[in-house]
């Protein structure tokens, strides 16, 4: 049942309290990276890479398994499927290409931070360097060297439409109107390109994911960002 309210409120030109403020101005805001559950709790690190386009050689873990504290090492050899939002065309940490500066390669988790930072720190990757693609326009050119060779093996929904052997992920057009017959009747073209930097949002609370399982196996997972999945679980 929908109710009229007596009064409909005009906020605009208001001042509307944050609910939020004095918690955050203050510091007692819980944030993701605030939350712990005790001794048993474990702490996660990635090994990334330093290169924007290379192949994986070899990746040895044998030295991080070792060091004493170390629960866990992975790579890309116990996530084989691929994933990603339309597209899916990653790993969830790379197996034989790397293709930006950062890409994961490799996963520790250890009973601290330190001890997960040490063990990162002992897993030797061994790269070849390949021609990286850092301009869109020469992405797209047939003389870039191909990101995704495997493009046309990648799962795609029907409303995009990668070109296979290129480095375009999805070429949609929009046609509206005769622009050709547009074009005389304009009192000036202007022709120019525009470039923008590295769009960046600058939380006021680091990158961070929390996750608990619990006896049943269900995992609850507390994080700062605004898509924890990636796809990897939708």
């Amino acid at each position: 049942m929908i109710e009229e309210a007596t009064k409909i409120p005009h906020p605009v030109g208001d001042s509307v309290p944050r609910i939020d403020a004095h918690e955050k101005v203050t510091g007692a805001a819980i944030f993701a990276d605030d939350i712990q559950f005790g001794p048993g709790m474990l702490y996660a690190r990635i090994v990334r890479s330093p290169h924007p386009h290379a192949l994986i050689k070899s990746i040895n873990v044998e030295k991080a398994k070792k060091l004493p504290g170390v629960k866990a090492v992975v790579t890309g050899e116990e996530f084989p499927g691929l994933t990603g939002l339309y597209l899916s065309d990653r790993y969830i940490f790379a197996r034989d290409r790397v293709r930006y500066v950062g890409d994961p390669v490799a996963g520790v988790a250890a009973i601290s931070e330190e001890i997960a930072e040490k063990a990162v720190e002992l897993i030797e990757v061994e790269y070849e360097v390949l021609q990286p693609v850092l301009d869109p326009e020469f992405g797209a050119s047939p003389e870039a060297p191909l990101l995704h060779p495997d493009l046309d093996k990648y799962e795609v929904p029907n409303f995009i439409f990668p070109q296979p052997g290129t480095n375009i992920s999805n070429h949609f057009k929009v046609r509206k109107g005769d622009t050709e017959a547009a074009w005389p009747q304009c009192a000036a073209i202007v022709e120019r390109k525009y470039r923008i930097p590295h769009v960046q949002h600058v939380p006021i609370e680091p990158h961070v994911a929390v996750a608990k399982v619990d006896e049943k196996g269900k995992i609850t997972l507390w994080e700062s960002n605004s898509w924890a999945t990636g796809g990897f679980t939708g």
